[in-house]
């Protein structure tokens, strides 16, 4: 099908560049908007979609002359949506400067994204890591649909408190053929005790009405064991990360060998939590050994 027929798809829109009332910087707007003056044989779609009777909003990267069944990179972005307590944006950045971007270029792969409930154009309130995981699960109908996806072929890109989302998205699935980890939280609870940012983690219980309970449901330490194949996953983390702490990468490791899990772990000396222009190549392999062949 194509996305006017796909009835989970409310609406969508090319992007063609960035608007002039885009609240983003100037030289970072004009570099983008460059970006995609260069890369004319690329496509970028807005859309709303339907999740648990909610509208939310997402993204489709692709190449123009995207062949039927081309496998799918579902991204899952950090930061939340919460009112007052915003952190991170899902934006056209995140892609044109995607660790991904040059399999998109090759037309080897699409991006698939949601921004999640609560976020300034969907409905519904983030719950980061509770009922939003339904917002990335809702894709695949999507993907199952859309004449230029695989629904057979499908990868997870999680970063930061995309690591937990795509986590619980692959312990409730069977169809996620790898994932890459960047910079994500095994244990919320020991992470908290390691005070790296006390106050970030204050807030984050306090505007997300977090238990101790909820933090260990969204904590994958405590229910590896639970997924439900044996997907390849890539873990990357950075030696100078200074919001979550690098020991995370060591305690998935721990636990994937532990449970027969396949893995690689690369940490990266100097890297910090964004680890831009570190991963790229890496993340290239990856997709190619267990997601292209």
């Amino acid at each position: 099908m194509e996305l006017k027929d796909i009835s989970e798809i409310r609406s969508y829109k090319k992007i063609n560049s960035l608007k002039k009332n885009e609240l983003i910087d100037k030289e970072i707007k004009r570099k983008i908007n460059n970006k995609m003056l260069e890369n004319s044989d690329l496509e970028l779609y807005t859309m709303k979609y339907s999740s648990d009777g909610l509208k939310i909003f997402g993204f489709i990267f692709k190449h123009k002359n995207a062949k039927i069944n081309t496998p799918v990179v579902i991204h899952c972005r950090g930061g939340n949506n919460h009112p007052k307590f915003l952190v991170g944006q899902l934006t056209i950045r995140t892609f044109y400067y995607h660790p991904l971007f040059e399999l998109v270029k090759k037309n080897k792969i699409i991006i698939i994204a949601s921004a999640y409930r609560g976020y300034k154009l969907s409905q519904g309130i983030d719950e980061f890591g509770g009922k939003d995981v339904n917002d990335i699960i809702n894709l695949y109908p999507i993907i199952k649909k859309y004449k230029y996806t695989d629904e057979n072929k499908i990868a997870i890109f999680g970063v930061s408190r995309g690591v937990m989302m795509s986590l619980l998205v692959h312990k409730k699935v069977d169809w996620v053929k790898c994932l890459i980890l960047v910079a994500g939280v095994a244990d919320m609870l020991a992470e908290i005790k390691k005070n790296i940012r006390p106050f970030y983690y204050k807030k984050l219980i306090k505007e997300f009405n977090l238990t101790k309970e909820d933090l260990q449901k969204r904590s994958a330490i405590n229910w590896i064991s639970e997924l439900p194949n044996k997907a390849p996953i890539l873990i990357l983390h950075g030696s100078n990360d200074d919001r979550i702490s690098v020991d995370n990468a060591y305690i998935f490791k721990e636990q994937f060998k532990k449970n027969k899990i396949p893995h690689k772990i690369v940490i990266y000396e100097n890297g910090d939590h964004l680890l831009l222009n570190y991963i790229n190549k890496e993340s290239i392999v990856w997709i190619e050994k267990y997601l292209l062949k």
